[in-house]
């Protein structure tokens, strides 16, 4: 179903204050934990809660959904809309869960996959690659990620590689940093490259695959490529990378 504006606010109300004993115990074992701020984490599982309240998630060929599971997929993937807040994911109402692989009929034929994220508001994952992307969290691979940044590409009714970022200026400053970007990609040029090679094969996977690296090798990408860095920031309206140093800091 569509949560509209009214729905959430009134979760948005529902879900405040101080996050439940068994919803703080799953962020502590989130390996980004150390980057947030207690008004963040209050944020990342107030989102959490209100996605749970409304998505439905069902198991394929034989899995069991069970708390973790779910748990684990609804944190990463408000994650990315900590900035944002809920709207980006209104439409989101299915996610359904693999072992590993599942196939998927497309107008190419039948591929195998380790996730798909469908224009109607179904989310499908491989649950060994969740779990892959959750414990490895500076490799830049994360499968949630990717296919919640397809969500987040697809909300304003076009899945292109570019997300509503704003109005026509910062339209123009995506075009000029993202766009670029994606062209040296696939250029393969020989400086050493962040975004992996499934992102040269279109826009829409070039965005999913950065949103992977922002979030998970968010260092890397600020040293190596500062205007894809600056927008990508610019639009989560997040910075790991100074969330990452200040952790670092801390422990040097």
């Amino acid at each position: 179903m569509s949560v509209n504006w009214l729905m959430q606010r009134i979760l948005e109300f529902r879900y405040r204050g101080e996050p439940p004993a068994e919803w703080a115990s799953e962020v502590r074992r989130l390996s980004f934990a150390d980057t947030l701020t207690d008004a963040e984490t209050r944020r990342l599982v107030q989102l959490s809660r209100m996605f749970e309240s409304v998505v439905r998630f069902d198991g394929r060929h034989g899995v069991e959904v069970d708390d973790r599971m779910r748990r684990v997929i609804i944190l990463h993937a408000c994650r990315l809309v900590l900035g944002l807040g809920y709207e980006p994911y209104r439409f989101v109402h299915r996610v359904t869960i693999a072992e590993n692989t599942f196939l998927l009929d497309t107008r190419d034929g039948t591929v195998r996959l380790h996730g798909a994220a469908e224009s109607g508001g179904h989310v499908a994952f491989s649950w060994r690659e969740v779990e892959a992307g959750a414990e490895w969290d500076d490799d830049g691979r994360n499968v949630v990620y990717h296919e919640f940044a397809h969500v987040l590409d697809g909300y304003d009714g076009v899945v292109d590689g570019r997300p509503e970022v704003g109005d026509e200026r910062a339209r123009a400053v995506w075009a000029e940093s993202v766009d670029s970007a994606y062209r040296r990609r696939r250029r393969g040029s020989r400086r050493r490259q962040l975004i992996d090679e499934y992102g040269a094969t279109s826009p829409v996977e070039f965005f999913a695959e950065a949103t992977e690296v922002f979030f998970e090798k968010p260092i890397e990408m600020a040293e190596h490529d500062p205007p894809l860095y600056a927008a990508m920031m610019h639009y989560f309206r997040q910075d790991p990378a100074a969330d990452l140093r200040a952790v670092l800091d801390e422990l040097a």
